[in-house]
């Protein structure tokens, strides 16, 4: 029996913005009768993450970029120039920052089971090794 991966179903949702009817029997059952209800709200998380991620690469980014032309001298126009570099560095770093942060509490209930799971399988493994 083939089995409704809710994850691939939002994916497919997010992309083409329709349903589609997987012929499947059970799972046409599921995809009509559980999935609207389960991913509800689904498309705005996945567009918000989308934003937040755009965000934090262009940020990191310029700082990084920034860092290096203030590193290795690559300006010309002196004193101005090197502050509008400074400032746009450290405004950036601000920013990427803050969208690390962000990003961090949006997915702490997915931070919380990812440890949960690591720590589960990392303490039977050191048992099933000291035996």
């Amino acid at each position: 029996m083939y089995v409704v991966n809710p994850v691939n179903v939002r994916y497919h949702l997010y992309c083409t913005g329709k349903s589609t009817n997987y012929n499947l029997g059970v799972t046409t059952y599921y995809l009509k009768r559980y999935a609207p209800a389960q991913m509800k709200g689904s498309v705005e998380d996945m567009k918000k993450n989308f934003y937040l991620d755009i965000l934090l690469f262009i940020s990191l980014l310029a700082c990084i970029v920034t860092s290096v032309v203030l590193d290795f001298h690559w300006f010309s126009g002196g004193r101005e120039v090197k502050m509008v570099l400074v400032e746009v560095h450290r405004w950036t770093g601000y920013i990427g920052t803050a969208a690390i942060l962000l990003h961090m509490v949006w997915h702490t209930k997915w931070i919380a089971v990812a440890a949960k799971k690591c720590a589960g399988r990392g303490s039977s493994e050191v048992k099933s090794a000291a035996s």
